[in-house]
């Protein structure tokens, strides 16, 4: 089944008022985040978002999504930073979650199953539904989320009902990913993450009709009390900083979930000040 674009543009500004559908218990949630632009790519398909990657020099965001039938290779969406208008699909050479994406200067990276590879981005440059080269990939210590964050690669373990564990990795020679030993715990439903300015943001969801969680915390300190949560969304999926804004996918878009009691079919936005204070 084809990812599918769509021309349907919601209204764009700061924030996006809870409307009459919302549930009431998100109304701070729709003060700090504006709904965004165009519904995404394959939103009512079996397709299922799944890691958010900002590409800076193409000012576009890029979704992974993992077949809800189990049957096709992952596939990748490049839509624009502001209008999240379809740009291309591109297929990814691997079948899986492709849980967390990232890039680094030459590459594109992913993970899936206990690795993560690399796809350079030269190959992003191919046309539409064309499958991407896999260069490289590795065994990591855990491969259900990613971020990027200067010169190091956080990747992170999912639990449903216990805290996991993140490790950090650096760039090697050649771009080799190595882990430094540093790591940090992170809490239980961890599905995406993203670090600034000496905190760390977590997107945690499990269920199709439970509420999610925007949770900050302090870098390497995440035990106890975050510094702020925000109830979100049921299925919050991977989350990325762009151009001074949070962006987050949320799974709930995918027809794989259409009996979930809400549901999402944009990347929605906030000033990443707003969230971490």
């Amino acid at each position: 089944m084809p990812l599918l674009a769509t021309a349907a543009v919601a209204l764009a500004g700061p924030t996006s008022p809870a409307q009459a559908a919302d549930p009431p218990r998100y109304k701070l949630y729709y003060d700090l985040f504006d709904r965004g632009g165009a519904k995404i790519p394959g939103h009512d398909t079996s397709w299922v978002p799944q890691g958010l990657a900002y590409w800076s020099e193409q000012d576009a965001l890029v979704i992974s999504y993992y077949d809800g039938n189990e049957k096709q290779k992952s596939r990748i969406a490049i839509i624009d930073r502001n209008t999240g208008a379809k740009r291309k699909i591109l297929v990814l050479p691997r079948k899986g979650h492709a849980g967390g994406i990232g890039f680094t200067k030459r590459y594109l990276w992913v993970t899936q199953d206990g690795i993560v590879y690399r796809v350079r981005k030269s190959e992003l440059a191919k046309p539409e539904m064309s499958t991407v080269k896999l260069d490289e990939d590795w065994p990591v210590s855990a491969s259900s989320f990613m971020t990027i964050a200067g010169d190091r690669m956080w990747l992170g373990q999912f639990r449903e009902n216990a805290n996991g564990t993140t490790w950090e990795y650096r760039f090697a020679k050649g771009g080799v990913p190595v882990r430094t030993g540093r790591n940090m715990i992170n809490p239980p439903q961890v599905q995406g993450m993203v670090i600034t300015g000496g905190k760390v943001v977590w997107s945690r969801s499990y269920g199709r009709d439970n509420d999610s969680r925007i949770d900050v915390h302090a870098l390497g300190s995440t035990f106890g009390r975050p510094l702020r949560s925000i109830l979100a969304p049921n299925m919050s999926e991977g989350m990325v900083i762009a151009r001074g804004e949070l962006r987050v996918v949320y799974e709930s878009g995918s027809s794989t979930y259409s009996d979930a009691d809400y549901r999402v079919r944009t990347v929605h936005r906030a000033p990443i000040g707003r969230i971490v204070g």
